[in-house]
């Protein structure tokens, strides 16, 4: 089929391979809000004023 699944990788074309490859895997709405975690990672800073 003159496909390469690094090159597609590469390429953000993850649906584009496996439609080719009649490999998708299609699901349902889950009807959860999955997209909208958000994490803030506070590091703690040293103090220089010693």
């Amino acid at each position: 089929m003159g496909l390469s699944a690094s090159d597609e990788l590469d390429n953000n074309n993850g649906y584009g391979y496996f439609a080719a490859l009649d490999g998708l895997i299609i699901t349902e709405p889950t009807r959860t809000n999955v997209n909208d975690f958000r994490a803030i990672l506070i590091l703690e800073t040293a103090n220089h004023d010693a």
